[in-house]
């Protein structure tokens, strides 16, 4: 089971049966969630490594297929995953694409493409658009990805969740993506200075905070423990429920005795005062006195500002917060 919610699975264990048998799954939390630019890099333990050829499954997620067409680069990294499906016999359904254009007028307008499996999609599809939905254009469909238009591993600006999903930019073209290097020291290039850097980052945020991971099954007794718990509630409560009922029922059937004497009682004080007009018994109706009206301290706070405002950042420190730039 896969939620946005879920941190993942701390467990490693063995696949034993089918096409991954003897690789390990688990380990991949969402501290790790994050990769970066080269496909198959970031993987729990090992984020220098950087292939997917063989790798276990850190998120159980198997590592998004890059489709050359042309079949010119076909079993060269990074087309080298062919041993991992493309279709819906992936874990989350069949490889799509997400496309999300900005609502900004950039020359040429920015476009971004998430690539996964289509479950994932459909989940990350509802957080972009509801957190970011400020930034984005009309433009945001789902699509099935094929290798043909893109996207393409150089245009990918991250990789997340052991590079089962990408996020990739329209027009960047990170060359140094499509040549295999153990360790990736070579920089990736730059981003285009054109791009709508702040969908960007929006997007980016939010599929790491949000990406579906696969969720940790508690342990057998956990779960009997629970429904244990769960039925020893429900039968307090119904014997919670019967007690006030029967402390109910037996006050209505005491009512009409305790009333005759409280009655009684106000008679009797009545006759007495009646007998003594002259009588100075203090009064209980007596109005109370209101309290005092505070008034707004308006007087303090402009003795105590009644000099000139100082401009000067060491009298606000917040002035001095990185990147700070007031409001016009």
């Amino acid at each position: 089971m896969s939620s946005p919610g879920s941190n993942g699975v701390k467990t490693i264990s063995k696949i034993k049966t089918g096409p991954f048998a003897g690789r390990r799954v688990g380990g991949g939390t969402r501290r790790y969630v994050y990769g970066n630019r080269y496909y198959g890099c970031g993987y729990p333990g090992r984020p220098a490594y950087c292939t997917v050829v063989g790798r276990d499954l850190s998120f159980y997620y198997p590592p998004v297929v890059w489709i050359d067409p042309s079949g010119t680069y076909s079993g060269r990294y990074p087309y080298n995953g062919q041993e991992y499906p493309t279709n819906s016999t992936r874990l989350g359904g069949q490889l799509m694409t997400l496309q999300l254009q900005s609502n900004q007028t950039y020359s040429p307008p920015t476009v971004l493409h998430v690539l996964a499996d289509n479950a994932t999609l459909i989940s990350l599809n509802k957080s972009i658009t509801s957190k970011c939905k400020q930034y984005l254009g009309p433009r945001t469909m789902i699509l099935q990805y094929n290798g043909t238009g893109g996207p393409f591993p150089e245009q990918v600006a991250q990789y997340y969740r052991g590079s089962s999903v990408a996020l990739t930019v329209d027009g960047y073209n990170n060359t140094a993506a499509l040549i295999y290097v153990n360790n990736m020291t070579q920089a990736p290039a730059l981003l285009p200075p054109t791009i709508d850097l702040t969908l960007l980052n929006c997007v980016n945020s939010t599929i790491g905070a949000n990406v579906p991971l696969v969720a940790m099954e508690p342990p057998w007794y956990k779960t009997v423990i629970g429904i244990i718990g769960l039925l020893g509630l429900i039968f307090f409560a119904i014997i919670l429920g019967i007690a006030f009922v029967y402390m109910f029922c037996s006050c209505q059937r005491s009512m009409p005795k305790r009333v005759k004497r409280s009655l009684a009682r106000d008679d009797s004080t009545e006759l007495s005062v009646a007998e003594h007009p002259e009588s100075t018994l203090p009064r209980t109706t007596s109005p109370v006195d209101p309290p005092a009206y505070f008034e707004p301290e308006t007087e303090g706070l402009l003795k105590a500002h009644s000099g000139p405002m100082s401009t000067d950042a060491g009298d606000a420190p917040w002035k001095q917060m990185e990147g700070y730039s007031p409001r016009t």
